[in-house]
Formats: structure tokens, C-alpha cells, sequence
């Protein structure tokens, strides 16, 4: 049992002796950096909706043409 206790007691002072060798070299490493740059602000954007073109890429002639394919959908 004493090798045991030993043991578990050698085991404790060595994790404590690393994390505080961790905290110590974290410290140390983020003292010695700069601060970081300051992002610049987004750019300004237009107010308004944003209507997305998307070309003739539809499997229809128009939107509405697509949406009056779907089932369950009433047709105008």
C-alpha cells in the first residue's frame, strides 16, 4: 500500500508541476506578442432587397412557369 500511496502522491506533484509549467509558458508567450490588427469595417451595403438574378439556369421559362410544375400548388 506505501508503494501505492507513493506512487499516487508522485503522480499529483508531477501534473501540478506541469500545468504550472504550461500557465508559465502561455503567459510568457502571449506577453511577448503584439496586439492584433484592427479589422477595417465592412464595406457599406446597398439598402433594399437583394434580388438574386439567376440567369438560365431555371429548368422553366419563368419562375412562375416553375412554380406552376409544382403539384399541390395553386396555378395563377
Amino acid at each position: 500500500m506505501t508503494g501505492f500511496t507513493m506512487a499516487a502522491a508522485a503522480s499529483i506533484a508531477l501534473g501540478l508541476s506541469m500545468g504550472a509549467a504550461a500557465t508559465v509558458g502561455v503567459t510568457l508567450a502571449v506577453e511577448g506578442r503584439e496586439a492584433a490588427p484592427t479589422p477595417s469595417p465592412p464595406a457599406p451595403r446597398n439598402p433594399g432587397p437583394y434580388l438574386v438574378d439567376y440567369g438560365g439556369r431555371l429548368p422553366c421559362n419563368s419562375v412562375q412557369g416553375c412554380l406552376n410544375r409544382i403539384p399541390g400548388l395553386p396555378h395563377f
